[in-house]
């Protein structure tokens, strides 16, 4: 029995004590599962515009509109009204009837998942299949379902791209590219048609099969160029029998480097199988003549030395003579002793520059952050902050080739800070936000630990306390912005399953709800308050997760006078301010 409940960011959100769902067809185990039913459906859905209210969720076209409501949240049983490239994805799984184990079960951009079981691509070291998950973007911004790709371009189908589902044409060079998550079709009992073949048995000349080699997992995933093109890196195993152009990267390293003399054929066969031998063999590893992840993940190393040998000492020199130049600059500056220094591009503009953490002999503990470039020296940290460098990753990589460089700086008994700049035409500037714990996903993905996004004020803006807990932002040519937050109303939060009986126990304990915020990353806030004994206002939080229609408290203590002084902590900072009443 179906019962349709009220509105959830005015939207129509359905459970059942049975669940199931309204257009999702159960396909029987034989026509289940395949990487061309997924694409079947996916392309059936091209040309649907998402919602500007709830109605006619069914219709492609009908009540288009920005408000992210669709049919694939309402068909999940997710609260409606968020993006839904994910909820896109998770649909069209459901609906070609893979396996739910062969993909992640969420509404939100999620490689991790794939990661966590090995099934995860950096872009540059992997030619995805039809049907595999591709992440854009950022790991917590955008993906789509791969429809082909080559080792130039790759095509696919997304929804909630410009607002509707839609087949998209990308360069797969393209920094937008974040990666690949590989579905297992396998486990719905067919699995991806491989490009692979294996060549026909001595016993028929007519016979040919098809088979699914072990996809290629680099050691060395940091690899962005191809020493051996024009022929792409192997993805996939190969054997004796294998054919194409992955066949021909093997053989021209064998040739280049190994001294053979194989004809460059892309055809895997005896002569190559005794090469491919005899590099493992001399490589102390099982000479199975399969080049597998360890195979080629070793040639492709071999080829990077083999190709850098002769530029290295010019290259090394090269660099040296920048820092030397630079050091000699910041030396007309300061007499500081020099800690460590960072040398890039990070406004891509051809010329690299230098951040330097110097030490204050002097001071223990005293540590400054100098920038060096062509057009200035500039002591950009020069407070008595100690630097926290030696696990750090001070140069994040983000869009358009741009680098920033953060470094943690803490003071004594005060917690730590993130420092974040970004280097134009030669000039440093500082991101004008107050971070902590800034921490780089991928591309322009970051968390932070917010102390000034979403804070708890009172009436008269003074700040009583702030959500404690990583929350995505993403950046935006000079600036960080977060990803999707939104205030809801305590009647759009009691459609949820338990948020009654959250907040009448809050009532109970003698707090006022004063706001409820919904975060994308199916975090509720609820910020309360109430008025002591001595006539002062104390503010406290609230922490609960929701999945689908349901929410739970997040509880940190195992005891607690009331259910705010269990849940305030694990999650959310608690700092006790009272603001006195205005007489």
């Amino acid at each position: 029995m179906i019962k349709t409940l009220k509105k959830v960011f005015g939207i129509t959100a359905v459970l059942s004590l049975c669940f199931c769902f309204s257009t999702i067809v159960a396909k029987d185990a034989k026509a289940a599962g395949t990487a061309e039913d997924v694409l079947a459906v996916a392309a059936a859905e091209i040309g649907y515009h998402e919602k500007a209210t709830e109605s006619q969720l069914d219709d492609k076209a009908a009540n288009p509109g920005s408000a992210n409501y669709t049919k694939y949240a309402r068909d999940l049983g997710f609260a409606n009204g968020q993006p839904w490239c994910a909820f896109f994805i998770y649909w069209c799984m459901k609906n070609a009837g893979v396996n739910s184990n062969a993909y992640p079960n969420v509404g939100y951009t999620n490689p991790y998942w794939f990661s966590a079981r090995g099934l995860w691509y950096e872009r540059g070291t992997y030619i995805p299949k039809p049907g595999d998950y591709v992440v854009l973007g950022g790991p917590n911004q955008h993906c789509g379902i791969v429809e082909s790709a080559t080792e130039t371009t790759l095509n696919t189908i997304e929804g909630n791209t410009s607002d509707v589902c839609a087949r998209k044409t990308y360069n797969m060079s393209s920094t937008y590219i974040i990666g690949f998550g590989v579905i297992d079709y396998a486990q719905s009992g067919t699995a991806a048609t491989s490009t692979q073949t294996v060549a026909p048995s001595s016993t028929s000349s007519t016979d040919t099969t098809t088979t699914t080699p072990e996809p290629i997992v680099l050691t060395n995933t940091d690899k962005t160029t191809n020493p051996g093109s024009p022929y792409p890196i192997p993805t996939v195993s190969l054997e004796k029998g294998s054919q194409g152009d992955e066949v021909k990267w093997v053989q021209q390293y064998l040739n280049a480097c190994e001294g053979c003399s194989l004809e460059v054929d892309g055809d895997f066969g005896n002569l190559t199988l005794k090469a491919v031998k005899d590099f493992q063999t001399k490589n102390n590893m099982d000479a199975d003549g399969v080049c597998g992840s360890a195979t080629i993940s070793l040639m492709l190393d071999n080829w990077q030395k083999a190709s850098s040998t002769t530029t290295n000492k010019k290259t090394n020199s090269k660099k040296q003579a920048i820092i030397d130049k630079l050091i000699s600059k910041l030396a007309n500056s300061t007499a500081e002793s020099v800690v460590t220094y960072y040398l890039n591009d990070f406004d891509n503009d051809g010329s690299k520059e230098l951040f330097v953490i110097t030490k204050n002999d002097s001071v223990e503990g005293c540590n400054h952050l100098w920038f060096v470039s062509d057009n200035e020296v500039n002591c950009i940290m020069d407070e008595n902050f100690a630097a926290y460098y030696e696990n750090s990753k001070p140069i994040c990589k983000v869009a358009s080739g741009v680098k920033l460089f953060k470094m943690e700086f803490g003071t004594y008994g005060s917690g730590s800070v993130s420092k974040c700049y970004y280097v134009s035409n030669g000039t440093v500037a500082e991101v004008n936000q107050s971070l902590e714990g800034l921490t780089q996903l991928s591309g322009v993905a970051f968390t932070i630990h917010p102390s000034a996004y979403d804070a708890v004020k009172s009436a008269d803006g003074v700040t009583a306390g702030h959500t404690y807990k990583p929350y995505y932002v993403k950046w935006e040519g000079d600036k960080f912005k977060q990803y999707n937050s939104k205030e809801i109303s305590t009647k759009q939060f009691s459609n949820y399953i338990g948020a009654k009986a959250v907040m009448n126990k809050i009532k109970a304990a003698g707090y006022n709800l004063d706001n409820i915020i919904y975060r994308s990353n199916h975090t509720i806030n609820i910020n309360v308050s109430k008025v002591n004994k001595k006539g002062n206002t104390d503010y406290e939080n609230v922490t609960l997760t929701q999945s689908g229609n349901k929410v739970k408290v997040v509880k940190s203590k195992k005891s607690g006078k009331n259910i705010v002084a269990q849940s305030t902590y694990g999650g959310i900072y608690k700092l006790k301010v009272s603001i006195k009443k205005n007489n």
